[in-house]
């Protein structure tokens, strides 16, 4: 049976009583006051508190977990920083746990679960941590698909930005997950022996849904990359089409500055004395600009 203390209440009694299941809260701030109590020395604290990233450490009787927590919807935002501490008769949630993890907490007091032990709060708390995540990356896809609609179609020329969002999105995500997923590893080594036969399960079920999530953020992460290069391939293909535009026209004049240039030289030549010899440049280099007009007509060059 679960009993909810403060941390204030926490002393040598509870530690030691394992006949009974004791869950609190303290802030990085009442941390100092109990610490010794828990046997968590200095040391521990600063390695698990001041580093980036979710950290596994296992110690004579206890085990500590230092978790960034990441909103799925806003991977690239600030995230919350929680330690856990975990013995076989008792769960303290350490830092900034944040309301939703509170709102947890507060759900399970309200529901009165009578055969529910720490281990079992703890397997509960990592499940809600990601229990949203499939369909923050459900809706991550339907993005990544839109806007791949948007590139082949042409209607949004300039996505090269939403691109680098995406994948900076999902390096973030990915490296959560990876985390997590060694997190959940360690817990099932169980050294300490503080998570019952019967809750081993429950964490496997756990790091099987992280090893789902990697696998969708990696698939997402190649989508994210087969729209790259298909913006890529538009660009290119845009390029060309200038590209062919201006050799088309440079092709269809240039006849013409070959004539401008022969009559332009210091030359006196024979149609300089005929009657009709403007008319016939004339004719002749409106005869050569059609030609080659019609010839780049049939080819579908412009």
């Amino acid at each position: 049976m679960l009993e909810f203390i403060k941390y204030n209440e926490i002393n040598d009694v509870v530690v030691k009583d394992e006949s009974r299941q004791w869950i609190s809260m303290a802030s990085y701030d009442e941390l100092p006051k109990i610490e010794g109590i828990l046997g968590i020395k200095p040391e521990y604290v600063s390695k698990l508190m001041y580093e980036d990233g979710c950290r596994f450490e296992s110690y004579d009787g206890f085990d500590l977990i230092s978790i960034q927590i990441m909103d799925a919807k806003q991977p690239q935002a600030q995230k919350q920083h929680v330690c856990i501490y975990l013995r076989k008769n008792l769960l303290v949630f350490i830092g900034k746990y944040g309301e939703y993890l509170s709102d947890a907490v507060e759900k399970i007091k309200e529901s009165k679960i009578h055969d529910m032990g720490v281990d079992d709060m703890l397997y509960y708390i990592l499940d809600i941590i990601v229990s949203d995540d499939f369909d923050a990356l459900e809706l991550m896809e339907d993005k990544i698909a839109f806007l791949e609609e948007s590139v082949v179609t042409d209607r949004r020329k300039k996505c090269i930005r939403e691109v680098m969002g995406f994948r900076r999105d999902l390096r973030e995500m990915k490296k959560f997950y990876q985390q997590m997923y060694i997190i959940c590893t360690q817990i099932l080594e169980n050294e300490n022996g503080v998570i019952s036969p019967g809750t081993i399960k429950y964490f496997k079920t756990i790091r099987s849904k992280l090893d789902r999530l990697m696998n969708m953020v990696i698939s997402l992460r190649d989508y994210v990359s087969q729209v790259r290069e298909a913006y890529q391939s538009q660009v290119d293909i845009s390029q060309n089409n200038i590209m062919r535009f201006f050799t088309v026209i440079t092709s269809i004049f240039l006849p013409m500055t070959l004539i401008v240039g022969w009559y332009g030289m210091n030359l006196k030549m024979p149609e300089f004395e005929w009657e009709y010899g403007y008319l016939y440049v004339i004719i002749l280099s409106a005869i050569m600009v059609s030609s080659l007009v019609v010839y780049f007509k049939k080819r579908k060059w412009f």
